[in-house]
């Protein structure tokens, strides 16, 4: 920390300003500095990188942000068509099954085979039915059909089998 005492030199003999003076009418006068000690070319590049912080941070902010999709789709999910999705699973004994549901969220639970469901999920949604098959085994398939048309299968086999039957829908 400096202080900022006057000068209190005597005045150069060439008659010449001293470093940091300047002539006025009044006399000699004592340039001071700009804000909190800067002079004005520090204060001029503080300001300039203070903008450039504050552009930079507000670059982030907008790309960090979600976007409202107002602006950048021409459907709501309100107003988008739905896509009739319908889902099945053929074989005997038991499995279980995670399917998706209209509302977005999907639903788990263990059902005696055959089984199916049908929804209508949004446009641009991804329609998936997975199955697992109990420690006894077997064999069971998925099926997945969108508007009516068949679109996927997939068949689990032995003790703990998988399968998973999924598609992206159409956007419109």
């Amino acid at each position: 920390m400096s202080l900022n005492l006057p000068d209190t030199s005597p005045p150069d003999e060439s008659g010449e300003p001293a470093a940091g003076e300047y002539h006025s009418p009044a006399g000699p006068q004592r340039r001071t500095p700009g804000w909190r000690g800067l002079s004005r070319p520090g204060l001029v590049l503080l300001i300039g990188v203070a903008v450039a912080v504050a552009a930079a941070a507000a670059g982030i902010v907008l790309l960090v942000l979600p976007h409202s999709s107002a602006h950048t789709d021409r459907h709501s999910d309100a107003q988008r068509p739905g896509v009739p999705v319908s889902y099945s699973v053929s074989g005997h004994g038991t499995a279980r099954i995670t399917y998706a549901r209209q509302d977005g969220t999907s639903r788990t639970f263990t059902a005696h085979l055959p089984w199916q469901q049908s929804a209508t999920l949004a446009a641009g949604s991804t329609p998936r039915v997975t199955i697992v098959l109990g420690p006894d085994g077997g064999r069971a398939t998925c099926a997945l059909t969108l508007n009516g048309t068949p679109v996927q299968h997939a068949t689990a086999y032995g003790t703990y089998g998988r399968a998973t039957c999924a598609t992206q829908s159409p956007a419109h």
